[in-house]
């Protein structure tokens, strides 16, 4: 088995280890998030006949106009509950808001949309609904397999924005917020605690999607939801597209290194302690040598001339980075990497 053994380097101290981070409580802004849901392996056709059964058209528009049944927000998309359905939920789009109150649900059309080039669960839509609305035009409706876990980390800094001018979109706390960093926090030390076999179930299933035609969007983090009850990360949100998966990219995602330098800066309040960085600096650590583990026991290799941009200009020079390999600088690591079979 692969083993990286971190020291400290000049110019900084050793890294004394520290105390787990408590679970924070943030409202995550994102489309799904559900805890202790299991999806029991149903398709579009169980759903449509479940919605016939139980006259659920009727039940639609209560369901997109009680925010107590709202799952998570993201920039796009608005997920919600289904009551009595455990293995679905609704997702409509944010630029919808408003028109589907007085939509005829009532008369609505259900459509299947399955893919049968996709055999695993990715919260991909099964289903779409469309009614009439009074406001011109169809009120389109997603029906999506249900995944399970937490959200993983804080998403990118522009995706809160409402304008060019950095004014956040109504609702939304700032980024440097502590109930943002603790989150952060702690949703990196979840993902350090899992097994290497949970990195590479990941890895596997990136590969299906991406053989399906899936694209994995590794620029937010929240497209990871984080299963510590399963030991596994579980896959949301993904489009269609042409990209196939790629080691760096599912790093960047996995550490949510974007958010490394606002919650360990200087300058941005409120301050963590020395204690509770040195403690997310260990956690990720911990996560790039178990997913090299990982990598190298799926037969994965970074492709060091074809890395992301977001990967060469944050996580190849952070520190996390350059302490799990001993080193000062990413060419030194990438070399390291290569001797070690993943480069």
């Amino acid at each position: 088995m692969l083993t990286i053994t971190p020291i400290s380097f000049s110019g900084i101290r050793t890294l004394p280890k520290t105390r787990n981070v408590t679970t924070p409580k943030l409202q995550q802004d994102t489309f799904v998030k559900s805890n202790n849901v299991s999806f029991k392996g149903k398709n579009e056709d169980d759903f449509i006949s479940w919605a016939n059964e139980t006259n659920f058209k009727n039940e639609i528009g209560k369901i997109l106009t009680n925010p107590d049944l709202i799952l998570g927000k993201g920039y796009n998309h608005t997920a919600y509950r289904i009551p009595g359905n455990e293995d679905y939920v609704l997702r409509i789009g944010r630029s919808s808001d408003g028109f589907y109150e007085n939509a005829d649900w009532e008369n609505s059309k259900i459509t299947n949309i399955e893919d049968k080039n996709l055999t695993i669960n990715i919260g991909q839509p099964i289903a779409y609904i469309e009614a009439q609305s009074e406001k011109v035009f169809p009120v389109p409706v997603e029906v999506l397999k249900k995944q399970t876990g937490e959200v993983l980390g804080i998403k990118a800094y522009q995706t809160l924005l409402a304008d060019e001018f950095g004014t956040l979109r109504k609702g939304e706390i700032p980024y440097e917020d502590i109930s943002r960093k603790e989150y952060y926090a702690n949703s990196v030390h979840e993902v350090s605690k899992l097994p290497v076999e949970a990195f590479e179930k990941l890895i596997e299933e990136l590969k299906i999607a991406g053989e399906a035609g899936y694209y994995f969007d590794h620029l937010n983090s929240n497209n990871l939801l984080v299963d510590a009850k399963n030991q596994k990360i579980n896959l949301i949100d993904m489009e269609k597209g042409p990209n196939s998966p790629r080691c760096d990219a599912i790093l960047y995602a996995l550490t949510n290194i974007s958010y490394y330098s606002t919650y360990t800066s200087y300058y941005t309040e409120p301050l963590m302690s020395e204690e509770q960085k040195n403690q997310v600096t260990d956690d990720t650590v911990t996560i790039i040598k178990k997913f090299i583990i990982a990598m190298k026991n799926k037969g994965e290799k970074f492709d060091r001339h074809c890395l992301t941009y977001e990967f060469q200009t944050t996580m190849a020079h952070s520190l996390p980075f350059l302490k799990t390999f001993m080193v000062f600088d990413s060419r030194s690591a990438f070399d390291k990497l290569e001797k070690m079979g993943v480069a």
